[in-house]
């Protein structure tokens, strides 16, 4: 065996004082991280399926925010790709010295474009979450100043996922070298870069979560466009959470040489994010599939009958409570009793 060979053959990290390397059947968690991107990708291939059919066979248009949403989705379907790919090699949450440098090159490979679809596809969908957010409440006469903030957000977030794109392709040069560490070059340590733009992401979530609340809840609104709201602002809560818990594991990841294991936790809170920024895109279009479909609007209707009824017994029940509380009556008995009127 030449030296490269036994190069190749080596751990990619140093194993822990008394641990040994098992290349053969490392600890993993591979399975469940393949179960829970399965569920994103049903969940969020269901979502687009109802907002597609809802653009095609009730809406029948597609506006500029159809674009993004779809490309958006392209992307996230890119990332899972990805992960799925991962999970055929080396595997999840599998410490580094339990794989051989040679098969670090497909990791790595994955991980830099699995990043690289993460950002554009949440840029997409921020775009056309603002840009949902623009029609929406356009004719609630607010629509200058709202939009003007809206435009500006998403120009910053064009801005802000590019460049980021732009400097971890251009963080080794060689090219090559981001993924095939034996190939003579230079990186920069991208560190203060990735958590940087994973602060700036959490701050963009809140910030287009926050926008139009003070607008929503000033609008008089049915039973169903309340729970509809409560719905999609608890899908915004879990899309901030999760890009917050995505900047937690990113610190840990670039503190820790063991980059196998701490990268799946960061492609899981990625995947939530998506996720959840997928969904809050496309509510606003599916809800008039629960406005036109007869069943949904039944079920309203008979939840908000039952409340009225609910309502009515209670007023009652009140009532004939009072009326039993009430001395009263008792009172004027015993009077006319006493004045010899009560028995005639």
């Amino acid at each position: 065996m030449d030296l490269m060979d036994f190069i190749l053959n080596s751990p990619a990290l140093a194993p822990p004082p008394g641990v040994a390397s098992n290349f053969d059947n490392p600890s993993n968690q591979t399975g469940l991280v393949v179960s829970t991107m399965t569920f994103f990708l049903v969940l969020s291939t269901l979502t687009i399926l109802l907002r597609a059919y809802s653009r095609v066979a009730i809406i029948r248009k597609f506006n500029l925010d159809d674009f993004f949403v779809f490309a958006g989705y392209g992307l996230f379907v890119s990332f899972t790709y990805c992960i799925y790919t991962l999970s055929r090699g080396v595997g999840f949450f599998v410490h580094q010295w339990d794989i051989r440098v040679k098969d670090t090159k497909d990791m790595l490979y994955y991980i830099h474009f699995s990043a690289c679809f993460y950002a554009m596809s949440v840029m997409c969908l921020k775009v056309a979450i603002l840009l949902e957010w623009t029609r929406i409440f356009s004719p609630h006469g607010i629509s200058r100043r709202f939009s003007r903030i809206c435009y500006t957000l998403m120009v910053i977030n064009i801005c802000f996922y590019t460049a980021s794109v732009i400097a971890s392709a251009l963080s080794c040069r060689p090219y090559k070298r981001i993924w095939d560490k034996l190939v003579p070059g230079t990186c920069i340590n991208t560190m203060i870069l990735d958590v940087t733009s994973s602060a700036i992401n959490v701050l963009s979530n809140i910030i287009i979560l926050l926008l139009p609340q003070h607008i929503i809840w000033r609008l008089q609104m049915t039973l169903k466009r309340k729970i509809g709201v409560a719905l999609v602002f608890g899908v915004g809560i879990i899309c901030v959470a999760s890009a917050l818990g995505r900047l937690v594991v990113t610190v840990e990841y670039f503190q820790s040489p063991d980059v196998s294991y701490h990268v799946s936790a960061v492609g899981i809170w990625c995947l939530s994010e998506m996720t959840c920024l997928l969904i809050v895109c496309c509510c606003p279009t599916i809800s008039k599939i629960f406005n036109e479909s007869q069943l949904f609007s039944r079920v309203f209707s008979s939840l908000q009958s039952l409340r009225g009824t609910r309502q009515s017994r209670n007023d009652a029940s009140v009532e004939l409570s009072n009326s039993k509380d009430d001395p009263t009556p008792l009172v004027n008995t015993y009077r006319k009793i006493e004045t010899g009127r009560g028995l005639s």
